[in-house]
């Protein structure tokens, strides 16, 4: 009996002594897996699927936490400059990170078409039912700010959306080639005010990725 006893005595004590051995095993880092986004959101198939790191771009380091602060916040966040310097990537990015799922992506001329659309007999949604729908999504993209009219319509259906979401707290983003001045003129002072107030208008300069 006594010799069972001094047996699990001894194979206690083993186990105790190997034990901080093995919780000191490393594993090997795994690699980050890209973040996917749901089908059917708007985002263009040049940027769904991408491997670019936020961290390993010097460039667009600062300007990507910048973003991703203001986004997370559940402002606005206007990102301006010229053609090709990777606007529409870093908001993507961004919006990647903060929540993927939820994510919709459009153009200003996508929004103004489909609301045009709508008012046709055979339509299956209304001027209402759209702006809902985009009002609610968690994070919206809106690109090509730029490319419209300025006509009266889309200063208030813009105003509208954006005042919606900004009433919401969910974040919208807008790209635009345009300097900051120019869009304070072509966004008008309600929406400049708003963004403004979360720090979120973001010049991205530099050398057009297109021209390399």
């Amino acid at each position: 009996m006594s010799q069972k006893i001094d047996k699990l005595l001894a194979n206690l004590e083993t186990a105790r002594d190997e034990a901080p051995a093995k919780r000191q095993v490393s594993r090997a880092p795994q690699p980050q897996r890209t973040i996917q986004f749901r089908t059917g959101n708007g985002i263009p198939k040049r940027y769904r699927e991408a491997d670019w790191r936020p961290e390993n771009c010097e460039d667009w380091k600062g300007l990507y936490e910048k973003a991703r602060k203001v986004i997370k916040s559940k402002s606005i966040l206007s990102l301006v400059g010229g053609r090709g310097t990777g606007k529409t990537r870093l908001a993507i990015e961004v919006a990647r990170r903060v929540d993927a799922i939820g994510t919709e992506y459009l153009t200003a001329m996508d929004v103004f078409l489909g609301l045009q659309g709508s008012y046709r007999k055979d339509s299956s949604e209304s001027e209402l039912s759209i702006l809902k729908r985009l009002g609610s999504k968690r994070i919206l993209i809106i690109d090509e700010v730029q490319e419209r009219g300025n006509t009266e319509w889309e200063d208030r259906i813009l105003t509208h959306l954006i005042d919606k979401r900004y009433g919401a707290m969910l974040p919208t983003i807008l790209i635009a080639n345009l300097k900051p001045e120019e869009l304070s003129v072509r966004l008008g002072p309600s929406i400049m005010d708003r963004m403004h107030e979360g720090g979120g208008l973001l010049e991205v300069t530099g050398q057009s990725f297109r021209k390399k």
